[in-house]
């Protein structure tokens, strides 16, 4: 402050030099500019003082004075701000907590952003849950046409963002999940040949995991692959009456090499994996639809319930198979089905509906061979359905 003074003091006559000629209120208005006049009261008043005492004729001293209080205010204002922790030098763009005046816009155009993102998004799901790709596209193109005769348009702003953004999206991500979901061909199998669709020859779609062989996991060896025993010759055996297919859901890559295994003499004209199978609730089922055959000749046997759940009246259904050394069912079911493949059964259904129910179908055909063969003029029941 002592400092101050000495530097006012030594440009008094300065000062009074260049009043002295062009007049006290003249040299007041182009000469005595405050940088914290228009913000501060105390320079106001400071001003008004020494402007005062300059019209009065006031000495050196008195305005000494009133200079030294001006600048004694203006110090106490700057430590103020300071313990504060507002700079004074920014404190005149900052509102009355400090914050910058703009932060308020930005705020308000950060709501608004994030408004706008979480309605597209709501939006969205709203339509990807209750409408299809092709119902959202007509709905647009509807409002589109409305747009265009009615004098509001600017309230159907989304239609644009609907028709050049999210109906494109949607349309790709259908496509997307149709590759994954649905089956690669409509027809999964090639035509039958005229021959042996004249011969009657059914087709006999067998699933592999369960039926043919098993997969067992252990902590000390991992995954396991076990051949059911007799699966090799029930392959041969009933590749001499049927059209045979395996058909799994498990990839390529691991199925292949399982089969080559199993079908050595090669009997197994037709092998569909996982791709082929129609993913529906998170199952892949197997839709006999697709084989591009006669379903009244399509017999499918296996052991998942998932995997027939589109046929379930095409399906021998039978208990899964877990690594049992002294398990004959594939070979207990070799008469059965050479019956069906022999005797003309017009529908592969009647023989399933006969035996739905059974716990094991093959003791089952067994034990009404064994009675046909004790009493058969009383047999109400046959072999391959009810009679």
């Amino acid at each position: 402050m002592k400092r101050l003074v000495q530097i006012l003091s030594g440009q008094q006559s300065l000062w009074h030099r260049s009043f002295g000629e062009l007049g006290p209120q003249q040299s007041l208005q182009s000469s005595w500019v405050s940088p914290h006049q228009a913000s501060t009261s105390g320079n106001m008043n400071a001003s008004s003082s020494l402007r005062a005492r300059f019209a009065t004729g006031a000495s050196g001293a008195d305005v000494k004075s009133v200079m030294e209080g001006a600048a004694e205010q203006r110090l106490l204002r700057i430590k103020a701000a300071h313990e504060a922790g507002i700079d004074a030098a920014e404190k005149g763009l900052h509102g009355s907590q400090g914050e910058p005046k703009t932060s308020v816009i930005g705020r308000v155009l950060q709501s608004l952003v994030l408004l706008t993102a979480g309605t597209a998004v709501g939006g969205s799901a709203y339509y990807s849950y209750f409408y299809s790709a092709k119902e959202v596209e007509t709905m647009v193109r509807e409002t589109k046409d409305k747009q265009e005769n009615d004098y509001l348009g600017s309230s159907y702003w989304w239609v644009p963002v609907m028709e050049e953004v999210y109906v494109p999206w949607r349309k790709w991500i259908e496509n997307q999940l149709k590759t994954f979901r649905d089956p690669t061909y409509d027809r999964l199998l090639p035509d039958m040949r005229p021959e042996m669709k004249q011969m009657g020859i059914k087709t006999l779609v067998l699933d592999l995991n369960d039926v043919l062989v098993s997969k067992q996991w252990t902590r000390k060896k991992g995954w396991t692959l076990y051949k059911r025993p007799g699966a090799q010759d029930f392959l041969f055996e009933m590749g001499q009456y049927f059209e045979i297919v395996i058909f799994t859901d498990e990839p390529s890559a691991y199925a292949i090499p399982v089969i080559n295994k199993l079908d050595k003499q090669q009997v197994v004209p037709y092998r569909l994996f996982r791709p082929e199978t129609q993913y529906h609730e998170g199952k892949h089922v197997r839709d006999l639809s697709k084989l591009n055959r006669d379903l009244s000749q399509v017999l499918f046997i296996s052991a998942d319930p998932d995997a027939y759940m589109f046929q379930p009246g095409n399906t021998l259904k039978l208990k899964p198979w877990k690594d049992d050394p002294s398990d004959t069912t594939l070979l207990d079911l070799l008469p059965m089905l050479q019956m069906v493949a022999l005797k003309g059964v017009k529908d592969v259904r009647d023989v399933v509906k006969a035996y739905d129910g059974e716990e094991d179908v093959a003791k089952a055909f067994k034990k009404r061979m064994q009675s046909m063969a004790q009493t058969q003029p009383k047999a109400k029941q046959g072999l391959l359905s009810f009679r």
